[in-house]
């Protein structure tokens, strides 16, 4: 059968390394035979599956310990169940929960069995999964690899109740007996065994009856099934290596072969299903490309040894990598000389270094080899092919053709791009990302020595990072990068102070650097904002701690509150009205103050006491007769004050005998002033000129509006000596001379 495969290459990727083997469920029938199994010499039809389709699939080993690189898995549950790690299983360790006491993922063809199968496993069979199909061979034999695996192994060695698969084969020159259906023969058998064994749990094993066996059970399928152990793989089960797979044991690479008919139509049953239930599932791997008939191959492959490949092992690149056309033929009696074409855009000897159209294959020998080396020709020409076809003679005397292509790519200079990073916080884990192009696999290099594609740091200060990265053709490109981590959390407070003790101060606090957003606690009151008002009676401290998103700072801000001293005085405490008297020694407070007057004794009367300041004292004037209380404060009131008591009482009157009304600036003596006329409210007032003439006359008369040398018309008079009468409330009556003099 001709085959091609074709590999779209990305020119631009960055390799990726993973050991666990990936399992593809979307498959069809047709393409898990066609396009995976099927290999030279064989061609298939009327393919079909019995079972659900969650029991077949591709599988790809990448790495893992699947004995096989690539094909086509069955199973009696899930396949899916050789990987994943989502599966219930009791033991947990490996990829799905490998265990040693048994597991599965359930699912299955609930209650369909087969009865092929179940006359191997003499128990009825559950979970039939049974792939069919019919074929030609082009040889006169045909043969393919696989590997069976259980996670019945090995505590169900020689039970009675285990697993069955077989490979029933029938058709032209097929004799079976009887035994199976349509007289067809079972290919799964161990090797060199006659009468033919074969393959189950109890003949393929550690050579020990498991926990739940017995040996007869073993001796019952052949005497000698313990020294079959050497086809037995068990499996690291407690292992938590991603590449370990989860069945508990499985057989080395065995080989289903049989004779047939050079064109003969035959038909083969591949079938696997659960023994006596439906649990601890059982899987057969058949490896890709291996059903095949003797016939000519030629294959072509990057991965020879030492090589690396880039996307796909049927790709070279220009000055990098080599690669190989292999040829293998089934008959190896005699010599032999391939002759081939050389087809395809790249030019022998201009693009690769010059082949041969032939190649000799020695006598027993059964492959041949030859060598593709691209030259870097520094010229961008887009992929080239290179194709080796061979025309022959098949085993039924039929042309046939074999053919492999290769793709041979223009060098591409590597690139790596590093990206800047604000780190969240200090100290926090950031993953620096390569982002690769060119071709890979690539090597890594980090500054600190490090080797993988990415690199986790934790730095606590603004730090710079380098990797250099290698290709595969010794390429080497370096880039930097800078992770920032942002300024330290900065605080910064007004402070405040109080010149009164009590009195309300606001403060606030400005934030920057750090990692905003910014939030606040004020441990005293519970305050949340960036601001808050205090009222300290004394100086204190008080504190606020902000956080950003990733630290905290505590701040104190200082209240500076005025310590005030009592307000003190020395004052008379007994005064005539009128008298003005002076508080002695007014000291205290904020030295600024206010007077508040109160009646002590009845209601108070407007202007009762008078207050006057001068630049040397303050003083104090009792205007009605009366106790009063002068309340003393500054501009701390609700913390300071003194109270006077002053007894204020009526006192003879005393008359005046100059006084100057001309408005001088010094405005002493401006008016004809009674002391202790306060006293004597109704009192009344007459002024006479030196020929008895009344000039002035006041019958309440008042020093707030006391006369002031002028006539009772407003006429200012002239300097002289008047003559006054004034008769008091109190019935007494006082005259006598007055000066006025105007300057």
């Amino acid at each position: 059968m001709n085959k091609c495969l074709l590999i779209l290459l990305i020119i631009s990727f960055s390799a990726h390394v993973n050991s666990q083997i990936i399992i593809d469920q979307t498959v069809t029938p047709e393409d898990a035979v066609n396009n995976i199994l099927l290999g030279s010499g064989v061609i298939a039809e009327n393919i079909t599956f019995s079972g659900d389709l969650n029991q077949i699939g591709s599988f790809i080993a990448n790495g893992s310990n699947v004995p096989l690189g690539e094909g086509v898995i069955l199973g009696t549950g899930n396949v899916n169940f050789a990987s994943s790690p989502d599966f219930f299983d009791e033991d947990i360790p490996g990829p799905g929960g490998n265990n040693n006491t048994g597991g599965g993922a359930g699912g299955g063809n609930f209650g369909v069995g087969d009865p092929d199968l179940q006359i191997i496993a003499n128990v009825d069979v559950n979970d039939a999964a049974i792939l069919e199909f019919d074929f030609e061979a082009t040889g006169d034999t045909v043969q393919f690899n696989f590997v069976f695996a259980s996670e019945e192994y090995p505590e169900y060695v020689c039970g009675t109740v285990n697993d069955a698969f077989g490979f029933f084969l029938s058709g032209p020159g097929i004799d079976g007996g009887g035994v199976y259906e349509d007289n067809a023969i079972n290919l799964a058998q161990i090797p060199d065994t006659d009468p033919p064994v074969p393959v189950t749990i109890n003949s393929v094993n550690p050579g020990v009856a498991g926990a739940n066996g017995q040996e007869v059970n073993c001796d019952d399928i052949d005497l000698n099934w313990s020294d079959y152990n050497i086809y037995y793989i068990a499996n690291d089960t407690q292992n938590t290596d991603p590449s370990i797979i989860e069945y508990d044991g499985f057989t080395v690479v065995l080989t289903a072969k049989s004779a047939v008919e050079c064109g003969g139509q035959y038909h083969i049953k591949m079938a696997i299903a659960d023994g006596g239930d439906t649990a601890f599932d059982s899987a057969v791997f058949l490896q890709a490309g291996s059903f095949e008939s003797s016939a000519v191959e030629i294959s072509s492959t990057a991965a020879i040894a030492g090589n690396l490949t880039f996307a796909g092992d049927s790709v070279i690149v220009e000055g990098c990598n080599n690669a190989q056309f292999s040829f293998f033929r089934p008959n190896t009696d005699l010599a032999d000389t391939i002759r081939f074409e050389i087809s395809g855009s790249a030019e022998n000897m201009t693009d690769y270094e010059s082949i041969a159209d032939s190649i000799i294959i020695l006598q027993g020998e059964s492959e041949g080899f030859i060598t593709i080396e691209a030259f870097d020709d520094n010229i961008v020409e887009g992929y080239e092919t290179l194709i080796i076809t061979y025309i022959y003679e098949n085993g039924c005397g039929v042309l046939d053709t074999a053919s492999s292509q290769l793709y041979i790519a223009d060098y591409v200079q590597p690139t790596v791009t590093l990206n800047d990073i604000m780190a969240p916080c200090p100290g926090d884990d950031i993953t620096l990302i390569s982002e690769t192009t060119g071709f890979g696999g690539f090597t890594y290099l980090w500054s600190d020595n490090s080797n993988n594609q990415n690199l986790v740091v934790s730095p606590s200060e603004t730090t710079v990072y380098s990797v250099t990265v290698t290709d595969i053709c010794g390429t080497e490109v370096t880039d930097d990068v800078t992770v920032t981590i942002g300024d330290e959390l900065e605080v910064i407070t007004n402070g405040g102070s109080s010149g009164c003790p009590g009195s309300p101060v606001d403060i606030s606090i400005e934030v920057s650097g750090g990692f905003p957003d910014y939030t606040y606690d004020w441990q005293d009151d519970g305050g949340i904002t960036p601001s808050n008002t205090f009222s300290p009676l004394t100086s204190e401290s008080f504190t606020v701690t902000v956080f950003d998103q990733c630290s905290s700072q505590d701040i104190e801000v200082f209240i500076d509150v005025a310590q005030l001293d009592n307000i003190t005085a020395i004052y008379n405490d007994t005064l005539c009205v009128g008298v003005s008297n002076p508080f002695v020694n007014l000291s205290g407070g904020t030295n600024t103050y206010s007077y508040e007057i109160l009646n002590v004794l009845s209601e108070l009367q407007s202007s009762a006491v008078s207050i006057s300041e001068t630049d040397n004292s303050t003083n104090y004037t009792g205007n009605t007769p009366g106790l009063f209380e002068i309340v003393i404060t500054d501009a701390c009131p609700s913390v300071n004050s003194f109270s006077a008591f002053v007894w204020f009482e009526g006192c003879n009157t005393v008359f005046p005998n100059v006084f100057s009304p001309d408005n001088d600036s010094e405005a002493l003596n401006e008016t004809f002033q009674v002391i202790g006329l306060e006293a004597f409210p109704g009192s009344s007032m007459t002024i006479f000129n030196r020929w008895g003439t009344v000039v002035y006359e006041d019958t309440n008369y008042n020093n707030s509006r006391a006369w002031d040398g002028k006539s009772s018309s407003g006429d200012n008079l002239q300097n002289g000596t008047y003559f006054y009468v004034f008769k008091r409330s109190d019935g007494e009556e006082f005259d006598g001379s007055i000066t006025l003099f105007r300057k």
